[in-house]
């Protein structure tokens, strides 16, 4: 038997060929393609650590704003508590005459509206709560509760320089530059595709007498023909391809630019909510402390004749609110800390 290569093999020979073809990357296209495809890759990874970042902030957002609303529920319960014991008292002064219906209806009034908003309250922890047992993946469970909001310990100082830090951190800039190099790269696989490619084609295998000579360096033959392909008559859409391709490469780069200036912003916004909400917070305090004093002293007149029951109304629903927004301004201090953390690609 003749392999057609002047070569003849007895009639038990064994003969193993295969075609085979190669590409000639004249123009680049197979380079710049690799190189798109692993900055798709890297972009792939970099959205992963995104959702990452973002799933840690957003579970840390909502476990301070549980605790803000545990902290709120228990200032309402205790606010009820107390007003309950004064309607006691107010509804005794006015069975004896001392007091008239209109003190005792008002005092019913605080009494029934620190009660209404314990029952809103509750509705909001079990929300809080379904949220965060959804990020866990898992069916509604009470959350396992640790420190209080007050009991958080809060960056002493945030470092100065902390915005030309910013490209080096965060996910979704490095997906925005991995996407514009990656479409940068289809511009050139698109230039590429207008001018001609050269293939190699052939065979490639072994031919010998007995198996047992296979792996024999004599054993291995092989013939191989150039051609050469190109986009004879399709120069009008390979060059609409490459203007396609740059149209896309802009927009990409303009969508960086974006990623990048929202990023700066999101960093200016958190550190001013930290500054704010830290000196509301203590702001506050200093009206908690202040509308306590005021409330003792307006029971202390009307208990003695000298003021009407509208000042202790207008005293304690004073104190409630204040308690309120005192608790909101931490949870809220809190949550810009996260904030800050997420928008400097988790942490500084």
């Amino acid at each position: 038997m003749s392999n057609g290569a002047g070569v003849t093999f007895p009639n038990n020979s064994f003969s193993a060929l295969g075609n085979v073809s190669w590409e000639i990357d004249l123009w680049g296209k197979l380079r710049h393609a690799n190189r798109a495809a692993y900055a798709d890759m890297m972009a792939s990874e970099e959205n992963r650590k995104s959702i990452y970042i973002s799933m840690v902030a957003q579970l840390a957002e909502l476990y301070f704003q549980l605790r803000g609303l545990d902290e709120r529920l228990e200032i309402t319960r205790k606010t009820n508590k107390s007003r309950l014991e004064y309607l006691s008292i107010i509804t005794l002064r006015f069975e004896k005459g001392q007091v008239s219906e209109l003190d005792k209806l008002q005092a019913e009034q605080l009494a029934a509206a620190s009660e209404a908003q314990m029952y809103s309250l509750e509705r909001e922890i079990i929300v809080v709560e379904n949220a965060i047992n959804v990020l866990l993946g898992q069916t509604y469970a009470p959350v396992t509760r640790g420190l209080l909001n007050d009991q958080q310990q809060l960056p002493v100082e945030i470092p100065s320089g902390i915005p030309s830090q910013l490209l080096e951190r965060r996910p979704d800039i490095r997906t925005a530059e991995q996407q514009l190099i990656s479409q940068t790269e289809k511009v050139g696989v698109a230039v590429a595709l207008r001018f001609p490619s050269l293939s190699l084609t052939g065979f490639l295998g072994v031919a010998s007498p007995e198996i047992s000579s296979l792996f024999d360096p004599g054993a291995f033959i092989g013939s191989v023909t150039g051609q050469l392909t190109g986009p004879i008559f399709h120069f009008g859409q390979n060059k609409r391809r490459v203007e396609a391709e740059q149209a896309l490469a802009r927009q990409v780069g303009f969508t960086y630019e974006k990623t990048v200036l929202n990023a700066f912003a999101e960093v200016e916004n958190s550190l001013a909510s930290i500054r704010t909400y830290s000196n509301e917070f203590n702001a506050r305090q200093r009206q908690v402390a202040a509308t306590e004093r005021s409330l003792l002293l307006s029971k202390a007149l009307y208990d003695n004749g000298y003021t009407s029951f509208l000042q202790v109304l207008d005293s304690e629903r004073e104190l409630f609110n204040s308690q309120f927004e005192k608790s909101l301004a931490l949870q809220n201090q809190l949550i810009s800390t996260v904030r800050l953390y997420k928008a400097l690609g988790g942490g500084w």
